[in-house]
């Protein structure tokens, strides 16, 4: 396979990538398109099952049949990447000449500087291989500290307390910050300490103690015990084999236009390796999101060889179940809407014409809802705390929100200001 050349060259075999190859020869068949992954590709929101004893081989991420026409090399690295030359070098040592280049290399986890990072028992979570790490862990010990309460975070401290672990949650700021304001955050949190999960919030931790092994985490002066720590402080976009030859934008992520094209002519960026547009406020923003990495690759993939389509902008949709309840947060939270300089405020919401705890066929869950408007009185975010919502009505938020709706239009989906 020496010297293999190609119509369109995807580095990246998470969700992005194959996302993209896949777009790339549905809409032109007679392209080539060769797929180089490090990894056989999986569902990464499902790396939690793994914990509770389920195997990769469950964990598949496509239909075989759906691939079918993409040359797919997975296990082998991309030692470099000539983008001008459109040379890729592999750690295998073979090299593949190609015309474009779609580059989804992900992201890679955010371990803080703190002493003690370097541990064994030290666990920065992100990919199978972390999970398979966490559940040889529940043999050894009983008491885990978990750093970031994001939703891998309280996930994680759920999965793992339901396992009979004695689990700490520490957070810098608060509970899901990055999608809950105060008043859902704050229900959630209780929650979690009613459930038996210790919650630390404001929380920062100064070193991690042991000698080969983890022994205990200082949290603001204070020691608590532990036998493994698990960091989820966020990802940083791995883009190390493009940095010296492509813009890069916010947060360090690979810049790229409305085609998800980047700065240098034929080639795209897509996933979490690259910046992407809000659509709610029309500014570029770095989201590591699933949903956002798919939607993106089919974007650059189909444009990588010979599509224009142009994109406004991706909405925002995170959310997941855990303790018996399901979280949903859509658009703008408070604290993206702030750090992007958008005027906002929260409006509490209820289901309309019903009184407290009782719920119409379209809501079902008895639970806490939450508006994010701007100065002109639209909708740019929601939020929910309480059993899933309805894909329907997921999906009618969003349209909502993606038009720039008044917050009024909300009554004809059945809410209301409460």
């Amino acid at each position: 396979m020496k010297g293999l050349r190609t119509d369109v060259l995807v580095v990246g075999s998470g969700v992005a990538g194959i996302s993209a190859a896949i777009a790339a020869k549905t809409a032109n068949s007679g392209k080539e398109v060769v797929l180089v992954g490090e990894e056989r590709p999986y569902r990464r929101p499902s790396i939690f099952s793994l914990i509770k004893g389920g195997s990769l081989e469950e964990l598949s991420i496509f239909r075989k049949d759906l691939i079918v026409g993409v040359k797919t090399l997975f296990g082998v690295r991309v030692r470099k990447l000539d983008l001008y030359d459109r040379l890729a070098e592999l750690d295998n040592g073979e090299k593949i000449v190609f015309n474009c280049a779609v580059v989804a290399t992900g992201s890679k986890p955010f371990v803080p500087p703190f002493e003690g990072s370097e541990l064994s028992g030290v666990i920065p979570f992100r990919s199978y291989s972390d999970a398979l790490s966490v559940r040889k862990m529940l043999g050894i010990g009983s008491k885990c500290v978990i750093i970031g309460a994001g939703l891998i975070g309280v996930k994680l401290a759920s999965i793992l307390h339901r396992s009979g672990m004695k689990v700490l949650l520490v957070e810098l700021k608060k509970v899901l910050w990055t999608l809950l304001e105060e008043p859902l955050s704050n229900y959630l949190r209780d929650l979690l300490i009613s459930n038996g999960i210790s919650v630390i919030e404001g929380g920062r931790v100064e070193s991690i103690l042991g000698g080969h092994r983890v022994s205990s985490v200082v949290i603001d002066g204070r020691r608590y015990e532990a036998d493994f720590v698990i960091v989820v402080t966020g990802v940083r976009p791995r883009t190390e084999i493009v940095a010296d030859q492509l813009k890069l934008g916010v947060r360090g992520a690979i810049r790229t236009d409305k085609l998800m094209k980047t700065s240098i002519d034929g080639v795209y960026a897509c996933g979490d390796c690259a910046e992407t547009i809000d659509l709610v406020s029309g500014r570029k923003t770095y989201r590591p999101i699933g949903s956002i990495a798919y939607k993106a690759g089919k974007l650059a993939g189909a444009n990588s060889v010979g599509n224009e389509r142009e994109y406004n902008g991706f909405i925002r949709l995170q959310g997941d179940d855990f303790l018996g309840i399901s979280v949903t947060s859509i658009g703008l939270a408070g604290a993206e809407a702030e750090s992007m300089g958008v005027n906002f405020k929260t409006l509490p919401l209820k289901p309309k014409g019903v009184k407290v705890g009782i719920y119409s066929a379209l809501f079902n869950p008895v639970g806490m809802f939450l508006g994010i408007v701007n100065g002109k009185e639209r909708l740019i975010g929601f939020q929910a705390v309480g059993q899933r919502l309805s894909r329907k009505l997921i999906n009618s938020i969003s349209s909502l929100i993606s038009s720039k709706s008044n917050v009024n239009e909300l009554r004809s989906i059945g809410l209301e200001p409460a």
